[in-house]
């Protein structure tokens, strides 16, 4: 017989459209003749090294280069004025070849691993987990002019799926486990200008396999439901039930779930045993 129950999980936490590439504006020499001679070069060093991600990990050590553009405008109002490549030059330094105006332009600086796309006036990054690729975010709305070096501190998009564990505190051998995630995000647009996801923009997946273990999935960050079926075992009693939790996801962490069935079904068989005392009795006899 299957039955609707309620799981308790612990979540532990041990993230008008032109596509931009690199351009082919002006040359850095060009730059240089109309500018404060200041070439644009960007710190990388909010990347760290320990960050466990799907696939290949991204740290500054195998990063060579990102995307960057340069935006002016408001909020939700945007447009490029330069895009091009930044390329590591030294340690956590990457070098644009770009270099500022002699008046200040105001300069929105958007960075990332993947193509980043001026979408009605919004910078945005396209994420999909099925790429397994790691893909990270930076921005720098307010750089000093004419700053030489600009820091960028990167973030990891996804939130990985790591170890997880199911059991039972009432005695229960679990078998025929059965895990899922139930309409997980799997894709969705980064606005970095927000720093936010595009609520409208997400694609989902109504359910998707876990295992017992180690995952190693990517997932869009956020709330999800996840579910158990399994059989409860504890003597004779032999029964299968269906669980579920909702956990929170939390970007660029390696998320490891602990799921413990709290439930107790199985009915023992007890016996309410007495034990008549001893009485007297008088066994009248007649001899003859």
């Amino acid at each position: 017989m299957k039955k609707i129950l309620i799981m308790t999980a612990c979540l532990a936490a041990l993230c008008n459209a032109s596509c931009v590439k690199e351009s082919a504006g002006r040359t850095a020499a060009e730059d240089k003749e109309k500018s404060t001679d200041s070439e644009i070069i960007f710190d990388a060093g909010g990347l760290g090294i320990d960050v466990e991600t799907k696939a290949t990990v991204v740290n500054i050590d195998n990063l060579p280069e990102f995307n960057v553009i340069a935006a002016t405008g408001s909020d939700g109002a945007e447009t490029v004025a330069w895009s091009t490549v930044a390329r590591k030059v030294l340690g956590y330094k990457f070098s644009t070849g770009k270099y500022w105006p002699a008046v200040n332009p105001n300069y929105h600086f958007y960075a990332s691993n993947s193509d980043i796309v001026m979408e009605s006036g919004s910078p945005k990054v396209t994420a999909d987990v099925s790429s397994n690729k790691d893909i990270i975010v930076a921005s720098s709305k307010t750089p000093s002019f004419p700053a030489q070096l600009i820091p960028l501190s990167f973030i990891h998009l996804f939130s990985k799926l790591g170890e997880v564990t199911i059991s039972s505190d009432k005695g229960y051998t679990l078998t025929d486990i059965s895990l899922r995630l139930v309409n997980a995000k799997t894709g969705g647009k980064w606005n970095l200008n927000t720093s936010s996801w595009d609520e409208s923009a997400y694609t989902v997946d109504p359910s998707l396999p876990i295992a017992v273990g180690n995952n190693d999935i990517l997932v869009v960050p956020g709330a999800v439901r996840v579910e158990a079926t399994l059989k409860m075992n504890k003597g004779d009693y032999s029964s299968e039930f269906t669980f579920g939790a909702n956990v929170q996801l939390v970007q660029g962490k390696v998320c490891n779930l602990e799921l413990n069935v709290p439930q107790d079904p199985a009915v023992p068989i007890v016996l309410n045993v007495t034990i008549a005392d001893w009485q007297s009795t008088k066994l009248p006899l007649t001899l003859q």
